[in-house]
């Protein structure tokens, strides 16, 4: 089930919306659940933006049209590694090719849960379809090389999945 949020904020400048996976109505909650997204945007642009929520927990985007040109940005937060969901994390990277091919100026940011800076399986995928979409990695090219978006208190251990992703066009 998928439920859809505003986000209410102290700051009165923004605008927020997100999806979550969790259902609450099954009492208390246990474990660390998956899925949901969020994004935040300026109410003094809100006129020119629209979200869509691809009815799915792991994606949301967000339109900005200024002057008929349109500016794209996808939130996503994709399956982590667990031995046996590589075809889930294809799914998804095959569903922001169809969003990057649907919108010609965009950006795909979030959790990829494919480690850039220390050798993983979800690591190479990202890589290989990077290169195969003729895409950027902008958070690895804009990164120092020890730079980490992750730290694993429980393993001591640095981690960069969270990413930005761009087209050419962005």
């Amino acid at each position: 089930m998928i439920k859809s949020f505003r986000i209410y904020l102290i700051y009165t400048d923004f605008y927020g919306r997100g999806v979550s996976s969790i259902d609450s109505s099954e009492g208390m909650l246990r474990g660390r659940p998956f899925g949901g997204v969020a994004i935040l945007w300026k109410t003094s642009i809100g006129k020119q933006c629209t979200i869509d929520l691809h009815d799915d927990t792991r994606l949301i985007s967000l339109d900005i049209t200024i002057d008929d040109k349109k500016l794209s940005l996808l939130n996503v937060y994709l399956p982590y590694d667990n031995g046996s969901n590589a075809d889930e994390y294809i799914l998804y990277l095959n569903k922001i090719t169809s969003f990057l091919d649907s919108n010609p100026c965009s950006c795909v940011c979030g959790d990829f849960n494919a480690d850039t800076l220390h050798k993983s399986k979800y690591g190479e995928k990202l890589h290989a379809w990077i290169q195969r979409e003729g895409l950027t990695l902008t958070s690895d090219a804009y990164l120092q090389s020890d730079d980490f978006t992750y730290l694993s208190d429980a393993h001591g251990t640095t981690h960069r999945i969270d990413h930005f992703i761009s087209n050419h066009s962005f």
